[in-house]
């Protein structure tokens, strides 16, 4: 790809929820800036955004859980998702492979990259009349 072509991304499937459409479209961005994205990453962007929203489902289902055998299988699920979401980050190059297993994880469990993606994009503050 020429590095002044951009190549627009395909609207996400109806049913994927505002979480990880918002992932997918930071990573998209991040990848789209770097001229390395390729219409052809769509499918594996969409696999990437769903398990890195399952990694934070999940722990957002944990912090709740009253039962702790249900709060220990909530947590081994969502180091899985975070270690499949890691390893996509790798494979499009947003992460080193030697960092897919090195996550940064903030105080309520999250992985600090992941939950980043998931953030809203912030708006450009409004120019107030002089």
């Amino acid at each position: 790809m020429s590095g002044n072509v951009m190549i627009e991304l395909e609207p996400p499937p109806r049913w994927m929820k505002a979480k990880a459409r918002r992932i997918r479209e930071r990573i998209y961005d991040l990848m789209a800036v770097r001229g390395a994205w390729d219409a052809g990453f769509t499918s594996g962007l969409d696999q990437l955004a769903l398990t890195c929203a399952d990694h934070l489902r999940l722990i957002e289902e944990m912090r709740k859980a009253g039962d702790a055998s249900l709060r220990i299988e909530l947590l081994q699920k969502a180091a899985a998702a975070r270690n499949e979401a890691r390893n996509w980050l790798a494979e499009f190059n947003i992460i080193p492979f030697s960092q897919a297993r090195a996550a940064i994880v903030d105080e309520n469990g999250y992985d600090s990259l992941i939950a980043e993606f998931a953030k809203p994009k912030k708006a450009p503050a409004e120019f107030k009349d002089r």
